[in-house]
C-alpha cells in the first residue's frame, strides 16, 4: 500500500473514482452531501466542493484536456468544476439522479436515473437538445460507447437497451426488449471490437447482442437477485466477455464471444454475503482486477486473475470523454 485517504467525515461512497487523464487527480464523493473530494497521486486532498448532495450517482467525468471535472448527484443536479481549484463554473438541476455522463467535445451527455438524457453545452450548462426514452435508465449504471465514439448504448430497467447518437442527437432504437429470460434491470453495458454489445442483468443473466440489440445469446449466473448489478464488465482484443457476480458466491466469469463458458473462477468467500464484489472490473496487461467491498469484520479484497490479453477499443464508461479520458487503445 501506498498510501489511504479517509475524509474527516466518512461515509459510505456508490461513487466511483475517476482520474484525471493530464495530471491524475483522483475524483470520488460519498452519500453525505456536500463530500466530493479532489486527492492528489500522493494521496493529499486537494479541494473539497461541497455543493453537490449525494453522490450514489454516476461516476465524474473529466474533459480530455484535464481542466473541468463534471458531476451529477443523486438529487438531479450537475455541475462544471475547474479541476485545478475546486470551484464550481456552473450547476443546473435536472430532477433526476444522474446515471451517466460523458463529456463529447463541447457538449456534456447526461444520463438520468428516468426517461430523460440531457445534452449541455459544457462551458456554460445550457441545455442544447434532450431525448426522452420509454423506459428508465437504470440507476449508476453508465452508457457504452462504440468504437465510432457517436453510438452509445443505454442500459434500462425492465430488460431495456436503448441505442443513441450523441452526435446528432437521435434515437435510433428506443427501449427494446432484449431479454428472452427474465426481464430485470440491465447494467453497465460494454461493446466487443466486433461490435456486439455485453451486458449484465440484475436476475443473475448474462447477455450478447449484436450492434442492433438482437440477442446472440445469453447465459444464467448464479441463483438469486442482484447477481451482475454494478457489474462494470469488460471485453478483452479478442472478444472474450469478463464479469463477476456482484453478491453471495463471487465469480468472475468468462465468456468466449460465441457464449461458451470458459471459466467461473470464485474469487471471494462464499460463505458470507458481505463479501460482495459490486465495484466491478478492470482488465491491464492482461490481468482483470476485482474489488470485493467487504464488511462486518471480511476486509475488502483486491484480487487479480491473468487472462493474457489487451483491453479492446470499446468500453462502458464509468465518467469520461469518448476523444480523451478513459479511451481504451
Amino acid at each position: 500500500k501506498k498510501w489511504q485517504y479517509e475524509p474527516a467525515a466518512k461515509s459510505g461512497s456508490y461513487n466511483m473514482l475517476t482520474v484525471n487523464p493530464v495530471n491524475g487527480d483522483i475524483y470520488f464523493g460519498t452519500q453525505t452531501a456536500g463530500q466530493f473530494y479532489c486527492v492528489n497521486n500522493e494521496g493529499n486532498l486537494r479541494w473539497t466542493f461541497t455543493e453537490a448532495q449525494s453522490m450514489q450517482a454516476a461516476a465524474p467525468a473529466v474533459n480530455a484536456a484535464g481542466t473541468v471535472v463534471y458531476i451529477g448527484d443523486r438529487a438531479g443536479n450537475a455541475f462544471a468544476i475547474d479541476a485545478a481549484t475546486g470551484a464550481k463554473k456552473w450547476g443546473v438541476s435536472l430532477g433526476t439522479q444522474c446515471a451517466g455522463l460523458l463529456v463529447n467535445g463541447n457538449e456534456l451527455v447526461v444520463g438520468t436515473n428516468g426517461t430523460a438524457i440531457f445534452f449541455l453545452n459544457a462551458e456554460t450548462g445550457a441545455e442544447t437538445a434532450k431525448i426522452t426514452l420509454e423506459k428508465k435508465m437504470t440507476d449508476i449504471s453508465g452508457f457504452a460507447v462504440a468504437a465510432d465514439k457517436r453510438t452509445v448504448y443505454v442500459p434500462q430497467n425492465n430488460g431495456c437497451m436503448s441505442k443513441i447518437d450523441i452526435t446528432g442527437h437521435t434515437v435510433l432504437i428506443d427501449s427494446k426488449v432484449c431479454t428472452s429470460a427474465s426481464p430485470n434491470n440491465m447494467y453497465e453495458p460494454v461493446v466487443a471490437p466486433n461490435g456486439d454489445v455485453f451486458v449484465g442483468s440484475k436476475d443473475s443473466y448474462a447477455y450478447c447482442f449484436d450492434s442492433n440489440l438482437n440477442e446472440k445469446w445469453n447465459y444464467k449466473g448464479l441463483d438469486g437477485n442482484n447477481a451482475f448489478n454494478y457489474s462494470h464488465p469488460c471485453v478483452d482484443t479478442e472478444g472474450n466477455f469478463y464479469i463477476t457476480s456482484g453478491q453471495k458466491g463471487n465469480k468472475l466469469f468468462v465468456f468466449s464471444p460465441t457464449g461458451n463458458l470458459i471459466s467461473d473462477t470464485r474469487i471471494g468467500n462464499d460463505t458470507d454475503a458481505a463479501d460482495k464484489q459490486m465495484g466491478g472490473n478492470n482488465l491491464l496487461n492482461g490481468v482483470v482486477y476485482s474489488a470485493l467491498v467487504g464488511d462486518k469484520g471480511v476486509n475488502g479484497k483486491l484480487v487479480g486473475i491473468g487472462v493474457g490479453y489487451d483491453r479492446a477499443p470499446g468500453w462502458s464508461t464509468h465518467g469520461g470523454d469518448p476523444c480523451g479520458s478513459c479511451c481504451i487503445k
